[in-house]
């Protein structure tokens, strides 16, 4: 259901990562030659690298904090065996009272998340910040 529910913000973002590309990088390249997969390979995945990671970070943290379908389809059910983190963390702050554990794991949550952005970026080949 996430798949689907996210399909259509992330085509948007890869679209527009494509239409944003030079012209001009194209035109030279298949200007000298590069034509179908080599142009894909070289120029256009390159490209369009920080848009790709963008989404993949995007994606990865939204997985890590499903709740509402999770909430809606399963209750967490059977059992706990679908329950995540952060339906765990409602259920613990207002379900059962405890304001202090929930927040607890509220935080762990937003710290996990940041690392994962951090190694992320960390282990892409290529740095981003630089243009």
């Amino acid at each position: 259901m996430d798949v689907w529910r996210s399909m259509g913000f992330y085509g948007v973002l890869i679209f527009a990562g494509l239409l944003d590309m030079p012209d001009e990088t194209l035109e030279s390249a298949r200007l000298d030659g590069a034509t179908g997969w080599r142009l894909i390979r070289h120029i256009v995945l390159p490209l369009s690298a920080p848009v790709l990671l963008s989404s993949v970070v995007f994606s990865i943290n939204g997985t890590l904090k499903v709740f509402d379908s999770v909430l809606a389809l399963t209750n967490g059910g059977p059992g706990s065996d679908t329950t995540p983190l952060t339906l765990y963390m409602f259920r613990t702050a207002f379900s059962y009272g405890d304001y202090g554990y929930g927040t607890t794991i509220a935080s762990l949550l937003t710290v996990v998340c940041l690392g994962v952005t951090l190694v992320i970026f960390r282990f892409s080949r290529r740095d981003l910040t630089k243009g």
